[in-house]
């Protein structure tokens, strides 16, 4: 888990355990892991608070950062000084991608609500520069983080307790899905193994 810990709710019907006389060689585990948006926060600030942007002879640095929720997008309200000096308001849709094993905000689109002229076209100009810069530092490697997981599960799955010796390959842990809800993300992982 990464941030507050979820609360959890207790399940009162278990299902009666089943005897039987062999289980095939491969299984697959579902596993969940919570992405809070107060730690998504933190991960974002440090990389990006600070940061300053320049298009021809304007210049914005990034002052505070705000990631919440909106529906299935994730949305960004960044604080700037500067050529504008304001909010500037962005959305996009939290994805992974399980070739580069990165999860990062796709599509992500820019909005100012401004009635000032001035910042209307300082807004005009950092259409797409901001959005992609955005993109590009909010993309997080996750391959270290699932390897580590990978050896960790199959550590505690290789073992012998009560005369009971179980021995597992985990041969891939990777995300499946995404779920965007209002206080975290739900990554939903699947590991594979023998």
């Amino acid at each position: 888990t990464l941030g507050d810990e979820p609360q959890y709710n207790s399940v009162d019907d278990v299902p009666p355990i089943r005897y039987v006389k062999g289980i095939g060689e491969n299984f697959k585990l579902y596993t969940q892991a919570i992405l809070s948006y107060s730690e998504l926060n933190k991960m974002a600030e440090t990389m990006m608070i600070g940061q300053q942007y320049e298009f021809g002879k304007k210049k914005i640095k990034i002052t505070h950062l705000n990631i919440q929720a909106k529906g299935e997008k994730t949305k960004i309200k960044v604080s700037t000084t500067g050529s504008y000096k304001g909010d500037i308001f962005l959305e996009g849709i939290p994805t992974y991608d399980t070739s580069t094993k990165i999860f990062y905000l796709k599509d992500v689109e820019m909005s100012i609500k401004t009635k000032n002229i001035l910042h209307k076209t300082v807004g005009w100009m950092l259409n797409g520069m901001l959005e992609s810069k955005i993109e590009k530092n909010m993309a997080f490697e996750l391959a270290e983080k699932l390897e580590e997981s990978r050896q960790e599960i199959e550590t505690s799955m290789n073992k012998t307790e009560n005369g009971v010796t179980i021995t597992s390959k985990i041969k891939s842990i990777d995300v499946e899905s995404l779920q965007n809800i209002t206080e975290h993300i739900i990554i939903d992982i699947v590991t594979k193994g023998n």
